[in-house]
């Protein structure tokens, strides 16, 4: 509630009784309206990021014979045949979060050892599964994407070189969970 207090000498201000605020002008009123209405947006925005945020994990089914290695940053080449980088049990769960916002994407460097006696022609990653956990309206939520696409021949013995993985989510999508990824 508000009231002009000339009484106590204070003339031509309005006084706030509630909080004890004295309003020297309308300058004053809407900058404070104002800042209220910043302080608002940027919680709301706040809100909304962490709304659209998706935290995903994945394991990986590896066929026998290949062994696989992930990486957060792009390796100048791949780890030689037989390096401990390489998993080989099938799920191989890597220890990378993607955490990707609705509408983004991120990439992880993937190199695949071809530990068997013949060349692998086709070598493939795609995206196997997506669970219930990460919902969207335009379906699907996720894609996977390489880079090289397609990935080239690995011959026996062998390992790639970097492979870009991209995993993008749709604008409506949210949640978290695991995802399978599957390597050929």
């Amino acid at each position: 509630m508000t009231r002009k207090k000339s009484s106590q000498g204070i003339s031509d201000q309005e006084w706030d009784e509630d909080s004890n605020i004295s309003y020297n002008s309308a300058k004053v009123k809407h900058w404070i309206i104002g800042l209220m209405a910043l302080i608002v947006i940027i919680v709301g925005a706040g809100i909304a990021y962490a709304a659209l945020t998706l935290s995903v994990q994945n394991n990986v089914s590896i066929n026998p014979g290949i062994g696989l290695a992930t990486f957060s940053t792009l390796q100048a080449n791949c780890p030689a045949l037989g390096d401990p980088a390489y998993g080989t049990v099938t799920p191989y769960t890597n220890n990378v979060l993607w955490s990707i916002t609705a509408g983004g994407s991120q990439t992880e460097y993937f190199c695949i050892e071809n530990q068997g006696s013949g060349n692998d022609a086709n070598p493939s990653i795609t995206l196997t599964s997506i669970p219930n956990t990460i919902t969207c309206i335009t379906s699907p939520c996720l894609t996977l994407t390489t880079n090289p696409s397609p990935i080239p021949a690995i011959a026996a013995q062998t390992v790639s070189s970097p492979i870009a993985v991209t995993l993008s989510a749709t604008t409506s999508a949210t949640g978290s969970g695991n995802v399978v990824i599957t390597v050929t």
